[in-house]
């Protein structure tokens, strides 16, 4: 017996590789769907996050405050406090620039915080004309993952406590 007839042969070896190669293409695009689908998914409860915790801050600034006044085209949302018990007079949220920003102004004079980002100019405030003394914050926001725009949207209607 022979050597040579042991081995494979060039054109064995040739076929093999390119049915493995069609094999791959055809299911690995299985695994890059998923993938994406999955990257997506995990945008969509980064963005549910954000926003939670964009409405918790929020909602805790609006049950203090003693009034409210809705500016710059429905944009910005300035809050007036009680004179006692608190280190700011005023707090204000501005939507601009792709986030939210939250600044207080009174004994802590202008402390600015970046609360939320990624945030689209549909994003805004209004007050409930039918129910006096209440706000109600539209949020936006959305996330490119892989060429894909993956957007939420939250409505939050807050009372006035005082």
């Amino acid at each position: 017996m022979r050597r040579a007839d042991r081995a494979f042969s060039l054109v064995e070896v040739i076929v093999v590789v390119a049915v493995c190669a069609v094999v791959m293409v055809l299911f690995g695009s299985l695994f890059v769907g998923s993938w994406v689908d999955y990257e997506a998914t995990m945008a969509r409860v980064n963005l549910q996050e954000r926003m939670d915790n964009f409405f918790i801050v929020l909602e805790e600034d609006v049950l203090e405050a003693s009034d409210f006044t809705i500016s710059n085209n429905d944009q910005r949302l300035f809050l007036t406090y009680p004179a006692s018990g608190f280190s700011f007079s005023s707090v204000s949220y501005d939507f601009g620039n792709g986030q939210a920003v939250r600044t207080t102004a009174g004994t802590v004079t202008g402390t600015q915080t970046l609360i939320v980002q990624g945030l689209q100019a549909t994003s805004l405030f209004l007050e409930d004309a039918s129910v006096p003394n209440v706000v109600v914050c539209q949020l936006d926001l959305e996330q490119q993952v892989f060429g894909r725009t993956v957007s939420l949207r939250g409505l939050k209607r807050l009372a006035l406590r005082n």
